[in-house]
């Protein structure tokens, strides 16, 4: 079986190797494009890759433009497509015109997130199905809506702690140094 191929189109040239590095994991080769009207040229001239994972914000011109254009071409309608975005409203916006071979990662983007995704397209029959996690959450996730979780802030303790003696003297000083005392 021949090596699956799969094109990049990230601006950011450390989240395409982040990428990169996943998916050779995986077993897949890739190549990254990280300026949209170069990924406009790349995909009229060359032949279908077997995945896009598709960056919406771009140089040039814009993931969404990319991926209507994609979508438009009959024969390219069974190519899967992971569109990663930071940006909610694009995110909220992409979910009613996502298809079948469509795929939504919020980022930021684990590699795990990522595999998940992956592994859930059934075109790409990927031999070596790696997950870092696999008790995460994201395994029982639809692939076309895994949303990465952000670690919540700590919890900040709002308990009273009383002062000390000394605590009521810097209390004072600073009173005096505000008043100009």
């Amino acid at each position: 079986m021949s090596q699956k191929f799969v094109l990049i189109i990230e601006d950011h040239q450390e989240i395409g190797e982040i990428y990169q590095i996943t998916l050779d994991s995986m077993g897949f080769a890739s190549q990254q494009i990280t300026d949209g009207k170069e990924a406009l040229d790349y995909l009229e001239q060359n032949n279908k890759p077997d995945l896009i994972i598709l960056d919406m914000n771009l140089p040039q011109v814009s993931g969404h433009f990319l991926f209507k254009k994609i979508r438009s071409k009959p024969d390219w309608l069974e190519v899967p497509i992971i569109i990663s975005t930071a940006n909610m409203i694009i995110a909220n916006t992409l979910r009613h015109e996502l298809g079948e071979n469509d795929f939504l990662l919020v980022k930021p983007v684990r590699p795990s997130d990522l595999r998940a995704t992956i592994n859930d397209i059934p075109t790409l029959n990927t031999t070596t199905k790696l997950d870092d996690n696999p008790s995460s959450s994201t395994a029982d996730t639809p692939a076309t809506e895994i949303e990465t979780q952000e670690s919540s802030p700590p919890e900040i303790s709002t308990q009273e702690v009383p002062l000390t003696k000394d605590d009521e003297d810097d209390k004072d000083d600073s009173a005096e140094i505000s008043s100009g005392n």
